[in-house]
């Protein structure tokens, strides 16, 4: 059995006939449940040769027959893909500086967390609201300072848009930061 690293999301098994003959592979009884099987089977290996873990991913697997052996290629999500819980969040702050030392500890930490970003502005005090995955809430929520955490839920987006004024759309952290 060969084993062979296409991609970061697909590896190729050349399996000879006396692979096939080993893994009492018969084509003609070779269903959706024994490929399962065998690549189950062969999953430790698969990533001691090429560092895929397919044993919690969805997989799609394409099986090819050959003169006395067999080639199967198997595809899975990238990573940058895979399902990330995010959430929406609103920082209140009292004043400008009290905001820019949070955005600062942000930006210098994990700037990558931040999938989107806007500033609004009332006359007591400063809204950030952003989006990020929630395994980052706890560090937004000690990061904060001076600042409240919520979530963005539909009471906050009424109260932002009757009481606050929008002064960065996007990029809100990043601008806040080389202000």
């Amino acid at each position: 059995m060969k084993i062979e690293k296409l991609s970061e999301c697909s590896v190729k098994i050349i399996l000879t006939g006396k692979d096939l003959s080993d893994y009492g592979i018969r084509y003609d009884s070779w269903d959706s449940q024994s490929a399962a099987g065998f690549l189950l089977s062969v999953s430790d290996e698969i990533k001691e040769k090429t560092g895929a873990d397919i044993t919690s991913e969805k997989l799609y697997v394409e099986i090819f027959s050959r003169i006395n052996n067999c080639l199967i290629f198997v595809s899975f999500p990238p990573k940058s893909t895979r399902r990330i819980r995010k959430e929406q969040i609103v920082c209140t702050f009292p004043d400008f500086e009290s905001l820019k030392s949070f955005c600062r500890k942000i930006y210098d930490e994990f700037p990558e967390m931040i999938y989107s970003d806007s500033l609004y502005y009332s006359p007591c005090t400063l809204r950030l609201i952003f989006e990020i995955p929630s395994e980052y809430r706890e560090f937004v929520e000690d990061s904060a300072g001076e600042g409240t955490v919520s979530e963005y839920d539909a009471v906050m987006r009424a109260s932002t848009r009757e009481y606050y004024v929008c002064a960065e759309s996007c990029n809100a952290v990043e601008k806040i930061v080389t202000f």
